[in-house]
């Protein structure tokens, strides 16, 4: 933590910067902002950083974190555009950047005794906003600022006119606070990705397990075959049934396992159908491993350079690779759950390999489609049922038919009429799909709608369920 006197003093360093125009502003982390000022001949970038008690100019503006802090739009639209009017140390543990702009006074204020609080101020001091870290609640939105209690503050030194000002910053803080900063935007950018990572390994796993039981194809096909013309040695409620092995030489008798709660023609329909399902099954197991192993490949490499990155545009370029290998969108959605809690949506993959999104409820179906969902992605629900919204990521290209399809199908499943089978399911994009005011939870409307006829096909369904990562 920085202490009283170079507060003082870096605040009496960026006196200078008085009458510059603040062009943009970032918010990498709830408490920590970075101001670009341009004066005439020169551009800063300067942060204030509540969360590491830092003030430092710094060489490149972080990555912008995923998704974007609520607070940082608050910040853009009362900051950018004013000038700032004056840099103080009002108590000895807070830096203070008043502006003045089309809307009056404003004042940006960031408590350095680590952890603290990041506040904008209005007229007589008030608090408009707010990013906290203060247990006791000394803060409050529409009440008056009020300084962490402390010494009395220290009168600032005459800054080294013969020191440039970034390196003068540096000199003071700007090393130590610049380490810590990088170090939480190293984390921040790497730990979503060693996550992910863990995530496609468990992924990998099932596929394994699914490939294991798509092995056993041609076993349910030699058991339907056993039985086919010896029916009647099926009993209900036995759990084997005594054939003979005609392909084999002396014909010897074998047991077959059977269900004991169904009867011989149901048995031998069963045996088939586990072999149509399990056999079609493997080309598309294969398909789904190479997909999840290139994932997991792009997220372990990207992690890795994220940890190995020594400055923020190092950072900066892992993000954007993240966003090119399609992995932006996964983490955008690690990032809106809860820790602890589970996510608001439920993910299945299609026969093609697509991810599909559906609503656990009322209240995750609005998380899903208007916190979550691109205004792209295909949005879909059973028409005119109550039922979950579905939600195709278009961030791959266009969904393809088949996926479509089976999206419509966990319409069709989720919703009241999961027994029927045939229904109406509507399709649209996202953008099309509006939140009435004082609408109940879950409650939408639509426009530019396809209506989809989509009949249940349950062994289609049941590989849809199956796949739930």
């Amino acid at each position: 933590m920085p202490t009283a006197q170079e507060i003082a003093d870096l605040a009496a360093e960026l006196a200078p910067l008085a009458g510059a125009a603040i062009q943009k502003l970032w918010l990498p982390s709830p408490r920590a902002c970075f101001l670009e000022l341009r004066q005439p001949g020169r551009t800063l970038l300067v942060a204030l950083d509540a969360e590491h008690g830092a003030l430092y100019a710094a060489s490149s503006r972080p990555p912008s974190p995923v998704p974007a802090l609520a607070l940082q739009a608050v910040l853009r639209r009362a900051l950018e555009g004013t000038r700032l009017a004056r840099v103080s140390a009002p108590a000895p543990s807070v830096a203070r950047l008043d502006v003045l702009g089309p809307d009056g006074p404003r004042a940006l204020v960031a408590e350095l005794s680590r952890p603290g609080n990041l506040a904008l101020l209005g007229g007589g001091d008030r608090v408009l906003a707010l990013a906290t870290n203060d247990r006791a609640g000394r803060l409050a939105r529409g009440e008056p600022y009020a300084p962490p209690p402390g010494d009395a503050a220290v009168p600032s030194r005459a800054p080294d006119p013969t020191l440039p000002l970034s390196r003068a910053l540096d000199a003071r803080l700007g090393l130590r606070g610049a380490a810590d900063a990088l170090a939480e935007l190293r984390r921040r950018t790497g730990e979503p990705l060693r996550t992910l990572a863990k995530k496609l390994h468990r992924t990998l796993e099932k596929i394994e397990d699914d490939a294991a039981r798509a092995a056993e194809a041609e076993a349910w096909k030699r058991r339907g075959e056993l039985l086919t013309g010896q029916l009647d040695r099926v009993v209900r409620g036995a759990k084997a049934a005594r054939v003979r092995d005609w392909w084999a030489e002396g014909a010897p008798e074998l047991d077959v396992e059977v269900d004991p709660k169904l009867g011989p023609r149901e048995n031998l329909a069963r045996c088939f159908a586990k072999y149509k399902k399990l056999s079609g099954a493997g080309p598309k197991v294969a398909a789904r491993r190479a997909q999840v192993e290139a994932r997991l490949a792009a997220a372990e490499a990207l992690a890795a350079r994220a940890a190995a990155a020594t400055n923020a545009d190092e950072l900066e370029a892992v993000d954007v690779e993240a966003r090119r290998a399609g992995l932006r969108r996964e983490l955008a959605e690690r990032a809106h759950e809860p820790r602890g809690e589970r996510r608001p949506f439920r993910t299945f993959t299609s026969s093609r390999g697509r991810r599909i999104l559906v609503g656990r409820g009322a209240e995750e179906n609005d998380a899903l489609t208007f916190r979550l969902a691109a205004s792209r992605d295909l949005w879909l629900h059973a028409r005119g049922l109550a039922g979950a919204h579905v939600v195709v990521p278009q961030s791959d290209g266009p969904a393809d038919g088949d996926t479509v399809l089976e999206a419509a199908m966990l319409a069709l499943h989720f919703s009241s009429a999961r027994d029927a089978d045939v229904a109406e399911v509507a399709a649209t994009e996202k953008k099309h799909v509006r939140k009435p005011r004082g609408a109940a939870p879950g409650a939408v409307t639509y426009s530019q709608e396809k209506t989809l006829l989509v009949r249940r096909e349950p062994a289609r369904l049941e590989a849809l369920l199956a796949s739930e990562a």
